[in-house]
């Protein structure tokens, strides 16, 4: 089967499908440019859709995902720590497989980008390694640090997940960032890792449809942005009837260089729906058991009203 490139270059910076089918072997590269698809993505084995250059899938559909096959969307986003401190993430995509609809991921669907439309899969460490590593020509994961927190309130409530392929549509994830720097490939002048930022390479059957997660009363989930597209955040959470409409971010203190719980110095900031805004995190310390002690520190304020790709963040049940 012929190969075809797809190059969106509209006036409008859009392009509208009723349905959208890839052949075996066939792909399409979406560059600075969105793509909206009215029902349902079936990608057939060994075929791709690249978002690039913040690329973005958008789907109308209404009810539950019907989106199939076994190839993969692949779009590029990057962390911004390092080994020893945390990101929140929401995976865009799922497993790929003939199956329909969303399925749930995991890090091993975490790639190294070596050029525009080619990554190589990462390495997942033991789970007794502590620290993620890059290079040039590696990419190791420490699964150690993966995590979700699920209609819960205590520190101890939180899932260790690790390498697992248990987390599900919309379900956010921790995970620890890598030491050292690779500069074997850039996107857009941006290296896959200047120093405390890695890129990652998400693979898999992108997620579309309504995507429902558990929360509780006066509990937290960690959830996110689940598509492979900008979420409106605010519009979002004004919409939900079971969430307080404040979403939380974590931020932790980059120049603590440590594992240990007692160490660590970081905290949410908040980003309320209803006054649009956010408040930069309050850093406090801990001890062994995950108790919040004094105030040391504060965080940064960033805009928040739209949550990129893969962005993970706690709401609390109301």
């Amino acid at each position: 089967m012929k190969k075809f490139l797809l190059f969106l270059a509209m006036i409008s910076g859009t392009a509208n499908f009723a349905q959208m089918y890839f052949s075996p072997n066939s792909y399409m590269y979406v560059g600075n440019q969105y793509v909206f698809v009215k029902q349902d993505v079936n990608i057939q084995s060994n075929a791709n859709i690249f978002l690039r250059q913040g690329g973005q899938l958008l789907q109308g559909t209404t009810g539950s995902s019907t989106n199939s096959g076994a190839g993969k969307l692949s779009v590029f986003q990057e962390g911004n720590v390092d080994n020893y401190e945390y990101n929140y993430w929401c995976s865009p995509v799922g497993n790929a497989s003939a199956a329909t609809g969303n399925e749930s991921f995991g890090v091993t669907m975490l790639n190294r980008p070596t050029a525009v439309s080619t990554s190589v899969p990462a390495t997942i460490l033991p789970s007794s390694s502590l620290d993620g590593t890059t290079t040039n020509t590696s990419l190791a994961i420490a699964p150690r640090w993966v995590f979700r927190f699920l209609s819960s309130s205590n520190y101890s409530e939180w899932v260790a997940t690790g390498s697992a392929t248990a987390i599900g549509a919309g379900e956010g994830f921790t995970m620890k960032g890598t030491s050292g720097s690779d500069t074997s490939f850039a996107e857009s002048g941006v290296n896959n890792n200047p120093g405390g930022a890695q890129r990652y390479d998400f693979m898999g059957k992108p997620n579309d449809g309504n995507i429902g997660i558990s929360v509780a009363l006066g509990k937290m989930t960690l959830t996110g942005n689940p598509y492979p597209s900008a979420l409106d955040l605010r519009s979002f959470l004004l919409a939900q009837t079971n969430c307080t409409g404040v979403a939380y971010f974590w931020e932790q203190d980059k120049t603590v260089n440590s594992h240990y719980i007692a160490a660590y110095q970081g905290g949410y900031g908040t980003y309320a729906a209803g006054s649009n805004l956010y408040s930069a995190p309050v850093f406090y310390g801990y001890n062994g058991s995950g108790t919040q002690l004094s105030v040391v520190g504060s965080g940064t304020a960033y805009p928040r009203e739209f949550s990129p790709i893969g962005q993970g963040f706690m709401i609390e049940g109301a």
